[in-house]
């Protein structure tokens, strides 16, 4: 199945499906060096790569994997770009392998059948259990494994998805040590910047702090914030380093200073600010965006 064929059965408008033909088909590449360029050349290579408009009509395409006919309301599937992200609830685990295995071999059978490829290298398999679970604490080897198209997938006691990692009591303790380690790390190539007399203004590193440093070490935060101590812990450390590196004070500053001459804010009302701005974002999104405000059924 080609994409415009996809776009046709989704009822996408007769001109847009025509033109992303003509945007796919007859393509004509040339090498230019030292001042000269060749002769242009055919060139077939799907969709184009560097192209704006190649992620959208690859999401179009890869989303026909995902679409079935019935979803059950203990199943959903997500996708983004290229990761794709299935979570089924049961009481079990060797259940909840069984309602995994079925829908997800025929999502991969239709995939095969569009031309996508299944990777098992990079599955990644979680299984989140209450804290009170007797299953806890016994080793992930006893655990039923997940076998999808001939492969077993072992479980792990966290994953990474979409830039959060996400362990088996939605703790994210270890994704604060990670956020905290990637903070670290952008302040470590941003150091030589505040050394000595040839170090750049106060307000230019905390312009960096709020642009570069903070983006990075938080983000997504608004999915993995909770304020607890273990994971506030972890983060001060580093969101002190960067007001040290703003400042330039010394290691024995009080620490309630050090934010203040800074001029951030405590770490738990900017992270509390962070998810208060994208639950705004929510409230205001339209009916039919995929995460806005729940739809309601008309006889409800």
């Amino acid at each position: 199945m080609t994409l415009q064929e996809v776009m046709s059965q989704h009822r996408m408008p007769i001109y847009l499906v025509k033109w992303i033909k003509a945007f796919n088909t007859d393509r004509q590449i040339s090498f230019g060096f030292d001042q000269q360029t060749e002769e242009p050349q055919p060139y077939h290579c799907g969709l184009p790569q560097g192209s704006p408009i190649s992620p959208i009509l690859s999401l179009i395409f890869s989303n026909t994997m995902l679409e079935k006919q019935h979803s059950p309301a203990d199943a959903v599937d997500t996708s983004y770009i290229n990761d794709v992200c299935m979570v089924q609830i049961s009481r079990t685990i060797a259940r909840a392998n069984t309602l995994l295995e079925d829908p997800t071999e025929q999502h991969l059978l239709w995939g095969s059948h569009l031309g996508l490829t299944f990777s098992p290298a990079k599955t990644e398999l979680l299984y989140c259990l209450p804290v009170n679970s007797n299953n806890k604490n016994i080793s992930l080897s006893s655990h039923p494994p997940l076998r999808i198209m001939n492969t077993t997938i072992l479980p792990q006691r966290h994953i990474k998805y979409l830039g959060v990692h996400i362990d088996e009591s939605l703790t994210f303790g270890h994704h604060a040590v990670m956020a905290a380690a990637r903070g670290s790390q952008v302040l470590g190539s941003f150091n030589f910047l505040r050394y000595r007399s040839r170090s750049v203004p106060a307000q230019v590193a905390h312009h960096l702090a709020l642009t570069a440093i903070f983006p990075a070490m938080f983000w997504a935060s608004p999915a993995w914030w909770t304020g607890s101590p273990s994971t506030t812990n972890i983060l001060k450390t580093t969101y002190n380093a960067v007001a040290r590196w703003i400042t330039g004070l010394p290691l024995n500053t009080r620490i309630t200073n050090l934010i203040t001459l800074a001029h951030l804010p405590p770490m738990e009302a900017y992270l509390d600010y962070l998810s208060l701005c994208f639950a705004i974002r929510l409230h205001f999104l339209p009916s039919h965006h995929e995460i806005g405000p729940p739809r309601h059924h008309p006889n409800m």
